[in-house]
């Protein structure tokens, strides 16, 4: 009974060795598993590092490069910038010395210039102020019902031309206004008839009169100024053609408004603005009610049509004496 008894107890003993060997086995076999994962996964966090330091590196070089990229320059070609759109055309050939000299000085800061898709161009912004410090002079403004010298006079040869290169281009007219009075050097070559003018004026604080267009196309536009010596003057838009055309329909007079003409329907008036003593007339000026209709034709044939009306008020013989 005794040895049944060993027996049982040196099975049991075995067994519990066994169980221990294999806990230990397994311990060990565990630990060496958890280590060699331990290894893995530091490998792999170091790998993961090693790799965004050299992907920081990577970004920080192409950021540099799209900078420096950003910084130069870009020529015309890169930007669009290849083929005429179209062109308007005045002539200032009649003007006296100070009204060529503001119309040139005004010239040279927007020749070159470049302006960006979906950008709304004014013109009023690029060539004031109108000051002696500006490069203008004094030259001839209209002012309400008067014609007297302010600096900077002349400076709707440009807007009239400018307008209507927006137009030959099939641009989008933002703003634009016409001369109170009709001027005989912006009427259309065509008809001889008024209506393609284009007015700008900077109150100083008040409500400024304005040449405004768009840039709806997907290039860059740049002007291009070709004036010669007698005062001809053309401006190119340049940029991508994508397929639209501008025309300007002729003008045609609603109404021609006549004024007195002889010198007892002349008004006499003082002005501080011309020498003392200095006298100064100007009219008298025909009106008229004029329309003429602007066409863009896109790729595919639809012509979308625009009026613009406009109104040259008639006004009798004006002079100026200078206090």
């Amino acid at each position: 009974m005794q040895t049944k008894n060993n027996i049982l107890k040196n099975i049991i003993k075995n067994k519990i060795k066994l169980i221990i060997i294999f806990l230990l086995l397994f311990s060990f076999i565990l630990f060496a598993y958890y280590k060699y994962r331990v290894r893995q996964i530091i490998a792999q966090e170091q790998l993961i590092y090693a790799k965004r330091v050299l992907y920081e590196k990577e970004l920080a070089k192409e950021l540099e490069r799209q900078r420096i990229e950003a910084a130069r320059p870009k020529t015309d070609v890169e930007l669009g910038i290849i083929e005429n759109l179209g062109t308007g055309y005045s002539d200032f050939s009649v003007s006296d010395f100070a009204r060529n000299f503001n119309i040139r000085a005004a010239l040279t800061k927007i020749d070159g210039l470049r302006i960006a898709p979906g950008e709304t161009f004014s013109l009023l912004e690029h060539l004031s102020p109108f000051t002696k410090q500006n490069g203008y002079v004094k030259g001839l403004v209209i002012q309400g019902n008067e014609i007297l010298p302010e600096i900077g006079g002349g400076m709707c040869q440009i807007s009239t031309t400018l307008f209507r290169a927006a137009m030959n281009s099939g641009l989008e007219i933002v703003e634009r206004t016409n001369h109170s009075l009709w001027l005989h050097w912006y009427d259309d070559q065509r008809s001889h008839t008024p209506g393609t003018d284009a007015t700008i004026y900077d109150t100083n604080g008040g409500k400024d009169t304005d040449f405004k267009f768009l840039n709806n196309t997907q290039d860059y536009i740049k002007i291009h100024i070709r004036v010669d010596k007698a005062g001809h003057l053309n401006i190119d838009l340049i940029g991508t053609k994508d397929g639209r055309k501008g025309m300007i329909y002729e003008p045609k007079i609603l109404e021609e408004l006549s004024v007195a003409s002889t010198t007892a329907s002349t008004t006499n008036l003082t002005s501080s603005k011309l020498t003392p003593g200095k006298t100064f007339c100007n009219g008298p000026f025909k009106g008229a009610k004029a329309v003429f209709t602007y066409g863009i034709t896109d790729k595919d044939g639809n012509e979308t049509l625009k009026k613009f009306y406009s109104y040259y008020k008639p006004q009798e013989r004006i002079c100026n004496m200078g206090i």
